[in-house]
């Protein structure tokens, strides 16, 4: 289990590279679910820029001296529009890092996201049809422990023109220990 999945990803980062490509990419972990947009505060904490990044990708804290409209409501989601001035900003972003050249955002493990950074992941790739950037997520759907959102984000990715889902084979044990041993 793993092997064949985070192969794939790995293979991609490698081939992006080697094409010169600008590569940014996060594993996440069980514990990305327990802080939202854990896994784009990583990615893009990978830009050149990451210091001086305007972007702010927090999420406001019930306290936080943010207008009404843009506070967490008490199931901690944000609201629409917060979350709409969110999720274009991040697009904008990446298409700025992407003007000189393709840009590989990779995000392995998606289903141990937040269900903020899920579909923040399925805005992203419904609105770069035609930028030079390649969205990427590995996920493993049959994981007891994935986000509960995370058929409805692979349901949404399905219906995109541009969305394309490998779903690799079982290793064999010869496969698996040839893989190991070439590493």
């Amino acid at each position: 289990a793993g092997i064949g999945k985070t192969f794939l990803v790995s293979f991609l980062k490698m081939q992006a590279a080697a094409r010169n490509a600008q590569v940014v990419d996060f594993t996440c972990t069980n514990l990305a679910r327990t802080t939202p947009l854990w896994a784009w505060r990583e990615l893009f904490s990978q830009f050149p820029d990451s210091n001086d990044d305007a972007l702010k990708l927090e999420l406001d804290s019930p306290g936080a001296s943010r207008p009404e409209s843009q506070k967490l409501n008490q199931s901690n989601e944000l609201s629409e529009s917060r979350k709409f001035q969110l999720f274009t900003d991040v697009v904008t972003k990446l298409r700025a890092h992407s003007i000189d050249g393709t840009l590989v955002v990779i995000i392995d493990d998606l289903q141990w996201a937040d269900s903020i950074s899920q579909q923040l992941f399925a805005f992203v790739a419904s609105q770069i049809e035609h930028d030079s950037i390649v969205l990427a997520a590995g996920v493993r759907t049959s994981d007891s422990n994935a986000s509960p959102n995370t058929n409805a984000v692979l349901s949404e990715l399905g219906r995109l023109a541009t969305y394309t889902r490998i779903e690799p084979r079982p290793l064999t044990s010869v496969e698996a220990h040839q893989i190991i041993e070439s590493q």
